[in-house]
């Protein structure tokens, strides 16, 4: 991950993007936790994913709601690719793998 972080590091000087580790202490404070919430964020979802998948009941789930938000997250990681952005890439490969398990568990219960 050093060689991620240093090519991340090049690109937000070549682009005259902010310092980073930024100098004000309230964004320093957001680049430290954000990594964190990157892997935890999408475990969110998993105590509903393992309910559906345990009960083999997902009759209250709208799958229009559950393809959407899949569809939301396919399309924030492919950014996330485009742009180099590990935070992003890692987020929402986790969220697209969650919710594309929640879309095959309303298609199948």
């Amino acid at each position: 991950m050093l060689g991620l972080q240093h090519f991340h590091l090049r690109k937000r000087i070549h682009k005259k993007h902010e310092a980073y580790p930024h100098p004000q202490k309230g964004k320093r404070m957001l680049d430290k936790i954000i990594t964190p919430i990157v892997l935890l964020g999408p475990l969110v979802f998993l105590p509903q994913v393992i309910k559906v998948w345990v009960e083999k009941d997902a009759s209250s789930l709208s799958p229009f709601t559950w393809i959407a938000i899949t569809i939301i997250g396919i399309v924030w990681f492919i950014y996330g690719v485009v742009h180099k952005e590990p935070p992003i890439i890692l987020a929402y490969t986790g969220y697209t793998i969650l919710n594309t398990l929640m879309v095959i568990a309303v298609i199948l219960y």
